[in-house]
């Protein structure tokens, strides 16, 4: 799922998660945990921030 795979990427067990169906309101909680642990988000088709 992808709670896990994001859970996953934060806390190094993978290096990155792609996920071509994302919505802005799956990734909120998860951008703010991303940033902390020193991570960046990113929207591959625009190269822009989410």
């Amino acid at each position: 799922t992808d709670a896990f795979g994001h859970a996953q990427t934060i806390c190094g067990g993978a290096d990155a998660m792609v996920d071509l169906a994302l919505k802005s309101w799956d990734i909120a909680a998860t951008e703010i945990l991303v940033e902390e642990a020193g991570g960046r988000c990113w929207k591959i088709d625009r190269n822009e921030r989410f």
